[in-house]
């Protein structure tokens, strides 16, 4: 990675719902690409409302993220979920500095939980990376 750094757009992801366990895992996946700072860091897989209190819970992930955007360790930071659009919502009604979100848009959306149609137009509005 060192060699070719500045030519790629590097994205790692969090599964750790607290400060501690995010920066864990951040730490680990810059040492792992041997790199100073990822492009966009993810909290990934958000499947519910208790993710979203995790998250945002005194000590929660959302410091971690924002202390390494301030450090320079990551330059946006995002969130992932494939499970419940009320997940997404919940994490954009908690936090508007969201850089990007990550989440299924396929031909059955429209027709099951869909995030087209409820959170799509919330991010668009936003201006937030899709």
């Amino acid at each position: 990675m060192p060699q070719v750094r500045k030519q790629v757009f590097l994205t790692t992801k969090a599964t750790e719902r607290t400060r501690r366990g995010a920066e864990d895992q951040l730490h680990l996946s810059l040492k792992r690409l041997r790199t100073d700072y990822v492009d966009l860091w993810q909290v990934h897989g958000i499947q519910d409302k208790d993710d979203v209190a995790r998250v945002f819970a005194p000590g929660g992930a959302i410091e971690a993220f924002e202390a390494a955007k301030k450090a320079g360790k990551c330059r946006f930071i995002g969130f992932t979920g494939h499970h419940d659009p009320e997940a997404h919502l919940e994490m954009l009604r908690a936090y508007d500095r969201w850089d990007s979100i990550l989440m299924p848009l396929h031909v059955a959306d429209p027709h099951y939980l869909s995030f087209e149609k409820k959170v799509l137009p919330v991010a668009v509005e936003r201006g937030i990376g899709i």
